[in-house]
């Protein structure tokens, strides 16, 4: 399709909330004709040999103003899942997919990031928008190593794509609010704090989250 066409077909009207969730469920379950990657092998790939617990939270209105606040835009949904990858025991990284549209068509990513907060891998595992405007690999490693910070951001320290702007903006934007979730619902524990050995007859904290499943 050339570029002329496809902003044609991009005046149309945006694919409804319900069809852009289930869109994603199925791209995450089923192995895509363009060699994309479910979710499974997704999280293989990332985290080859760790255990995967798959936890989840509904974000009450304090956290979702927070999550808001750091990411500079809204979750679309206030409940958030994500996947803790462990090995012997150590936790190693937190992946996060999110679903966004880019101009009427979406995108499914996944957000690798570190216990201490910094981006290690962004994984484009569905792309519904033309090819030419997808996001290369030169220019999604410059997402890597990055926190939440201000450099986080077009015209800061991540380039656009040419011709592409829609695209730059939208995983730039996801990447903030996969790190903002992260920061309020699976914050990093202190040393002081995770060595606190309860007292006889003291019951051990209980997590802010409640934990899914061993499988992804």
């Amino acid at each position: 399709m050339t570029r002329s066409a496809w902003q044609l077909a991009t005046r149309s009207r945006p694919a409804p909330p319900l069809v852009l969730a289930a869109w994603a469920i199925l791209s995450c379950a089923i192995v895509r004709a363009d060699g994309s990657k479910t979710r499974e092998q997704a999280l293989a790939d990332a985290f080859p040999e760790a255990t995967i617990e798959r936890r989840s939270a509904v974000l009450t209105q304090d956290q979702e103003g927070r999550v808001e606040s750091a990411a500079g835009c809204r979750s679309a949904s206030r409940l958030a899942t994500w996947y803790r990858a462990s090995v012997a025991g150590r936790l190693v990284g937190m992946a996060w997919f999110d679903s966004h549209v880019v101009r009427t068509q979406p995108e499914v990513l996944m957000v690798v990031i570190s216990p201490e907060g910094i981006v290690r891998r962004v994984d484009v595992l569905a792309f519904r928008e033309p090819r030419e405007y997808r996001a290369q690999p030169k220019w999604i490693q410059q997402l890597v190593g990055r926190g939440l910070d201000a450099e986080l951001e077009l015209k800061r320290g991540i380039r656009g794509i040419t011709g592409a702007t829609l695209t730059s903006r939208a995983m730039t934007r996801s990447v903030r609010l996969c790190l903002a979730l992260q920061q309020v619902l699976d914050p990093p524990v202190s040393p002081t704090t995770s060595a606190v050995v309860p007292t006889s007859g003291d019951d051990a904290a209980k997590p802010a989250v409640s934990g899914g499943g061993s499988r992804p």
